[in-house]
Order: C-alpha cells, then structure tokens, then sequence
C-alpha cells in the first residue's frame, strides 16, 4: 500500500513537471552599437550586457527585449568617465507601475533598478540619456532571474506530503522492558 502511494505520488509530480525555455530574445536597440547588447544564459540566470563607446554630447541609447517567462530583473549602469552623468534612464513596459520605472542615481554615473517583476511574452524598452563628455563611455548590464512557475511549486508541495506520510506512517521503535 505505502509503495503504491508514494508511486502515485512520483508519478503526479513528473506529469506536473514543466521545463522552462529561460531566454530572453533582444528585439532592437537605438544608438546603442559599440558594442551591441548581448544575451547570455548561465546557471538558469538570463544577462542582458549593454553599452556604448565613443558617446555624443548629449546621448540617447535605448534597446528592447522580450521575455518568454516572468523575471525578477536587477539593472545597473555605470560610467568611469570623468564628467559624465545619465540624465534620465527608465525601464518601460507592460505590468510597471505607471508603465515605467526610473533607475535611482539619475544625475550621477552609477545607476540602479533593482527587484523589478517582469511579465512573461512582454517587451521591454531600457532607455538611458546623458552628457558631459563627448567620447565617453558606459557600459551595463540586466541580470534575470526566473520565477519559479507553478508546477513547480506542485511538485514541492507533493513532495512535502509524501515526506509526510512516510514519516507518519512509520512503525514506533519497541522499547525493551527489562523484567
């Protein structure tokens, strides 16, 4: 009876079992050629590297992509230029309060956006501004790490249940009784 439960159970939960594609598609960037954006995958965490070299005084960079899963997403972009500041630098999309976010250190050449929840098949626009220096340079990166989906949690919570029931199933230890 226990064998057959807990095969029941293993079977439920690689039916729920759902694989994850995990990538993220670069649509199109504007102005933002040396070197273009590129999207790796590592370890299941999806990076988006950006940057510019050889800038205008002022600039206006921006690149878009699609993710194919919900993301939980940290952006950062910094420049070692002396001078040089971003302007503005938002992140716009579908599921953003007010369907953007503006990254924190605007003004300065460190910039930040951190913990942000992306949708799943939705197109995302990063857009930064700035000037000071002609000629200078700045690079970035968005790291994504995907949301866990719900048939993993299914399998999780099977799991659990059948730890569960195969620890109250269990037969109690006799004690010897000394006589």
């Amino acid at each position: 009876m226990r064998k057959s439960v807990l095969a029941i159970l293993s079977a439920g939960a690689i039916a729920l079992q759902a694989t994850a594609a995990n990538a993220v598609v670069m649509v199109t960037s504007s102005n933002m050629t040396v070197p273009a954006p590129t999207v790796s995958v590592s370890n299941g965490i999806t990076t988006i590297n950006f940057g510019q070299n050889d800038l205008t005084d002022p600039f206006a960079n921006s690149f878009s992509f699609m993710t194919d899963t919900a993301y939980t997403a940290d952006f950062r972009a910094s420049t070692s230029t002396p001078n040089e500041t971003f302007t503005a630098a938002t992140l716009t999309g579908p599921g953003l309060t007010g369907g953007s976010l503006t990254f924190a250190g605007v003004g300065t050449p460190v910039l930040e956006l951190l913990g942000v929840s992306l949708l799943g098949e939705s197109t995302y626009t990063v857009s930064l501004a700035g000037g000071g220096r002609a000629g200078a340079t700045y690079t970035g990166n968005g790291t994504l790490g995907a949301v866990p989906e719900p048939a993993t949690w299914a399998m999780m919570l099977l799991g659990f249940g059948a730890m569960g029931f195969t620890l109250r199933r269990r037969p109690k230890a006799a004690l010897a009784q000394i006589a």
